[in-house]
């Protein structure tokens, strides 16, 4: 589902944006602008994913298992086929409704940060290149690693005690 809701935002943005590409040269700083906001994006799906299950986790009126088959059912649009009590099917509706709102908070957020940040002609041009150019992707999973290992360095410097 917010895989959806992240293409469905690169689609709006795409028709925002030129649509011939030539063959573009990046440099670094595109690169690392593009690989911040990707960082950021990661790390809140992350997020959203770990307080969705913590929603179901600590409902004390559906449990995880009740809660995975009216999920199941409500994408194949047969929710009223399952058999749930009344307060299951509000617990359903209320965790749904809490995770709609976090997507919908992270869609608009992620399109700011892209027309702001990155910028909607760079963006468009980066992804479409990133998915054909493996000397592009190459250089950039260069600089995801090297994201990766600036926020372990930062999280080790924050950890340590000073003795």
């Amino acid at each position: 589902m917010l895989r959806k809701i992240v293409m469905a935002t690169v689609v709006v943005i795409g028709f925002t944006g030129t649509s011939a590409f030539a063959q573009d040269t990046f440099t670094d700083e595109d690169l690392k602008t593009y690989a911040v906001v990707m960082k950021w994006a990661e790390g809140q799906k992350k997020e959203m994913g770990a307080a969705y299950n913590g929603w179901i986790k600590e409902s004390e009126q559906i449990g995880a298992k009740k809660f995975s088959e009216m999920r199941k059912a409500h994408k194949k649009g047969e929710l009223d086929a399952v058999e749930a009590t009344e307060e299951e099917k509000q617990a359903f509706a209320d965790i749904q409704a809490k995770n709609d709102e976090q997507k919908g908070k992270f869609k608009e957020t992620f399109t700011a940060k892209i027309k702001d940040e990155i910028g909607v002609g760079l963006y468009n041009k980066l992804k479409k290149a990133l998915k054909t150019d493996t000397d592009l992707k190459a250089r950039y999973d260069g600089v995801m690693a090297s994201l990766d290992e600036d926020s372990e360095s930062e999280a080790d410097d924050s950890g340590s005690t000073g003795n």
